[in-house]
């Protein structure tokens, strides 16, 4: 595709994107950015990065995932993504709050036990 061409195209993805934002998630976004920039084949990840605003990184993971084959599973990130629930890295931290928290100060709601707690 000649240089101008590619400009017009990539600006073309970036209002695209632009439209679209409000209900695309991460990974939709990424996915069709890799997907515009592998249709620009050469000095597109480069040219769609420019266009839009996005690392240039992330448009290459995109044209990666595009390549490799999607996969419709639900999911934005990784599997294992992301930071593991405090309770599971340490199964003694609700018991050590407990222990810091007055019963008397406690609060009549409380999410974890299901706003079912009472003062006393």
């Amino acid at each position: 595709m000649e240089r101008a061409g590619a400009v017009a195209f990539a600006s073309a993805v970036a209002r695209m994107l632009a439209e679209a934002a409000p209900i695309l998630d991460e990974r939709q976004r990424r996915v069709l950015m890799g997907a515009g920039a592998r249709q620009l084949g050469r000095g597109g990840i480069k040219l769609i990065a420019a266009a839009t605003g996005a690392s240039a990184d992330t448009v290459g993971r995109g044209a990666a995932e595009v390549e490799a084959g999607l996969v419709a599973d639900g999911r934005v990130r990784a599997k294992g993504a992301g930071r593991p629930a405090v309770q599971d890295k340490d199964p003694g931290v609700w018991p050590a709050l407990e222990k810091l928290v007055d019963p008397v100060t406690r609060a009549i709601r409380c999410r974890r036990c299901g706003g079912r707690r009472s003062r006393r």
